[in-house]
């Protein structure tokens, strides 16, 4: 039986954006991910199978300890090996398997262990989201460059209540973390404040999805908001109620994307859409390095009032 392994991402946002291609390779064949225990219910709906490991911490991707975490995983040269993390470590380990090797080139003169290596950027124009870079791993899918039915739905999140979960119009989450290491992806206090004053000003329900290294943003909400900290099932349905989103550069921002619900992602990093553009339910903001909090205020306001008049004209 020819196999395809897949060491996935132990981040869960990078997880949740290769749920495209992870259910590629499943169709195409018998497909094993490699995925860190804790994030693997990211994953679990996919018809692939499990190969978890354990870190260090829940919070610890462990990419810098791999071969230990990891031990042996029997392949052969007729299986296929895709490689999504990349990390030094990882690549060393990936050298001394005998599968063909898939892969990710950050850099031109990069030396990699893969006999086939995708371009992270195909070209300066280049604007395909990261999961359909990764999807040029595969036999026919090279050009793609935007989000087709094909693609992307496939990789939504199926596994709704019967007759589907309906979400609420006037009930808005709020992502304002972006895990451990993330923190200049963070928007300042005052900017949630403001933000939180002007949204229940409009009537809105208010939702916050706070991580485990972010508590202490908990002090933002106020009496009556809804605080989610719960687990992978009771996140996914608290997002599903929630109509609309505004959320950092997160794994919220990705979640959203593969439920198919409305999101307004503040991105501090560059290009929103180097990195890797969205279907058009989700938004970007590019906060400006002076005035943030004002200039990014008025930014998602208008994108928030907007997307509302389209779905009271809708309804």
């Amino acid at each position: 039986m020819i196999r395809t392994f897949v060491i996935c991402h132990g981040h869960p946002g990078d997880l949740v954006t290769t749920r495209p291609l992870l259910n590629r390779l499943a169709l195409a064949g018998h497909t094993v991910c490699i995925v860190r225990r804790h994030v693997a219910a990211l994953i679990a709906d996919l018809p692939v199978q499990l190969c978890t490991y354990e870190a260090d911490s829940p919070r610890i991707v462990g990419e810098d300890r791999w071969p230990t975490l990891i031990g042996k995983i029997p392949m052969t040269a007729q299986d296929t090996l895709v490689d999504l993390v990349g990390t030094q470590p990882v690549m060393d380990w990936v050298a001394l398997q005998p599968a063909r090797k898939l892969g990710l080139r950050f850099e031109a003169d990069e030396v990699l262990p893969y006999d086939q290596a995708a371009p992270w950027h195909a070209g300066s124009q280049d604007r395909a989201h990261v999961s359909l870079r990764y999807l040029r791993l595969l036999p026919g899918s090279q050009p793609a460059r935007d989000w087709t039915p094909d693609l992307f739905e496939p990789g939504v999140f199926r596994d709704e209540p019967p007759g589907g979960a309906q979400a609420i119009a006037n009930r808005v989450a709020l992502c304002p973390g972006s895990g451990r290491g993330g923190e200049n992806k963070r928007m300042p206090d005052e900017f949630w404040s403001r933000l939180t004053q002007s949204l229940r000003e409009r009537g809105q329900e208010l939702v916050w999805f706070i991580g485990p290294d972010e508590e202490a943003m908990a002090a933002l909400a106020a009496p009556g908001d809804t605080i989610e900290a719960g687990d992978w099932d009771a996140v996914k349905a608290a997002h599903r109620s929630c109509a609309r989103a505004v959320t950092t550069d997160t794994c919220h921002m990705h979640i959203r994307a593969f439920l198919q619900r409305h999101g307004i992602a503040l991105f501090r990093r560059d290009d929103f859409y180097a990195w890797g553009g969205y279907p058009g339910f989700i938004s970007g903001v590019e906060p400006p390095v002076t005035d943030a909090v004002q200039a990014s205020l008025d930014a998602v306001l208008g994108l928030f009032d907007a997307n509302g008049a389209q779905a009271a004209a809708a309804a």
